[in-house]
């Protein structure tokens, strides 16, 4: 190829080729362009049929119309959660029918039924995060009754230099600590309406995610429970060809050259990422409710996630409470790590499947973590149980949650949830991946051999 492209796909080659092997970065003008024609290129190229989903660019009139496929993601997950949600006019009149004859929700779990009792409230605006908070405390023996004037004298207490005799006097059951964190979360919840003089100004969800820092009931309980469950899943990944010969295709953005590279690997990860899921999910228990449908990998343009703060993936949810209403979504733009020579930058193939395992598995583990907080919200979980307690966390944190910039990255991945999220990814990438070569299943872990959750890890 000349130094000038003579068709797309030498455009394309040209363009992505620009990026690499470059001590000096190109000016963001041209790296600007070259992502620019690199994104054209794969919109008219490929489509969802071929295995590599992005956003579409259609013409209307002339005029140019972009469709957001995460955005439709997040509106198709809501058949999933959404007990009244339309399939068209033919499922809708079938549905009518039969509802004559026989109960739709006869044959529904309480914890379903409960499920559907928030998701109705939340589309009719009858919900929001003081109402997972309530749901939190009517379900915690040791918290109930916690109102919000307990947690304003909390506050005070705490900002005159008091230990804060309410807590044990009203609560004597609760761990101070966790209490305290549900104080600040709810202060955050209400903190439009928080008059208290000595208050003002507070950040109250920064101190409530230092107190689940130091919040230690049952935690032990569940690091056993997690850590074997870890290890379960990651024995069956290292024992799974299909996901093995995926991984052992992986390759880093200097090793690829064309277009149907990128569709490849988008491909492989997906297939990655598919049984990452199903793996984790079955072995935490949750594959009822989460499964690989949940998880998709998206193209994106390296200008499109440097505008989202370098956001490589996410789960979202619509609120605590509400079960099947995870989405996972993992993006990929091997151009966007060779534009800003990034950290995120593998120099290797076998760094790059560890750089997307972990980010998958993390993102999974995030859905889990909400799985389980939607459980102590809905009811079902006992105090008791090994995972009330990080259940309790995680919905704490993610009302009080920082989210991820450049700015402000060490606040972001040291809250509970997200510490908690990339011990166990990180655990999972280096069992499966070490010195850059794909750990045989000879030494598969056993719990004892893992990290307990919550660690960080550097």
């Amino acid at each position: 190829m000349g130094d000038t492209p003579d068709t797309k796909e030498d455009a394309f080659e040209f363009n992505y080729n620009r990026f690499k092997d470059r001590e000096v970065p190109l000016a963001q003008s041209e790296a600007e362009k070259s992502d620019r024609i690199i994104t054209q290129y794969l919109q008219e190229k490929f489509n969802e049929n071929s295995g590599i989903l992005l956003d579409r660019k259609t013409f209307s009139g002339g005029v140019p119309k972009f469709t957001d496929v995460e955005k439709e993601m997040r509106e198709a997950a809501q058949a999933n959660w959404n007990p009244d949600h339309s399939h068209g006019l033919v499922s809708d009149a079938v549905g009518y029918v039969t509802s004559f004859i026989s109960d739709p929700d006869a044959e529904k779990t309480p914890e379903q039924l409960a499920s559907d009792a928030n998701a109705r409230a939340l589309i009719a605006r009858e919900r929001d995060q003081t109402d997972v908070l309530n749901d939190l405390i009517k379900h915690t023996p040791s918290l109930k009754g916690f109102t919000l004037d307990d947690a304003v004298s909390i506050a005070k207490s705490d900002a005159n230099g008091e230990i804060g005799t309410t807590i044990p006097d009203k609560f004597p059951e609760a761990d101070a600590n966790t209490a305290k964190a549900l104080a600040y979360t709810m202060l955050h919840a209400h903190r439009t309406e928080i008059d208290e003089p000595t208050l003002k100004g507070t950040d109250f969800a920064e101190i409530a995610r230092g107190y689940m820092h130091y919040s230690t009931p049952q935690s032990d309980a569940y690091n056993a429970w997690s850590a074997e469950r870890t290890a379960q899943a990651v024995k069956e990944l290292r024992s799974n060809p299909e996901f093995l010969a995926a991984v052992s295709q992986i390759k880093c953005p200097d090793n690829i050259s064309t277009a149907e590279d990128v569709r490849d690997q988008a491909v492989l990860r997906e297939q990655i990422a598919d049984i990452i899921t199903d793996s984790f999910a079955a072995s935490y228990g949750v594959a009822d409710i989460l499964d690989k449908d949940d998880t998709t990998v998206v193209y994106k343009s390296a200008k499109q996630i440097d505008e989202d703060g370098g956001t490589m993936g996410y789960m979202t949810f619509k609120e605590a409470g509400i079960l099947n209403d995870e989405v996972i979504a993992l993006r990929y733009s091997p151009n966007y790590h060779l534009m800003d020579r990034n950290t995120y930058k593998a120099e290797t193939d076998s760094e790059e499947a560890h750089f997307f395992i972990r980010a998958a598995t993390e993102e999974v583990y995030h859905g889990i973590h909400q799985i389980q907080a939607d459980k102590l919200v809905i009811g079902s979980l006992k105090e008791d149980d090994p995972i009330h307690h990080n259940a309790t966390m995680g919905a704490l944190n993610w009302i009080a949650y920082a989210g991820g910039t450049r700015s402000s990255f060490e606040e972001y991945s040291k809250q509970y949830i997200e510490s908690e999220a990339k011990a166990v990814a990180s655990t999972t990438a280096d069992q499966i991946i070490t010195l850059g070569a794909i750990v045989p299943d000879q030494s598969a872990p056993t719990a004892d051999s893992l990290p307990t959750a919550g660690t960080t890890r550097p």
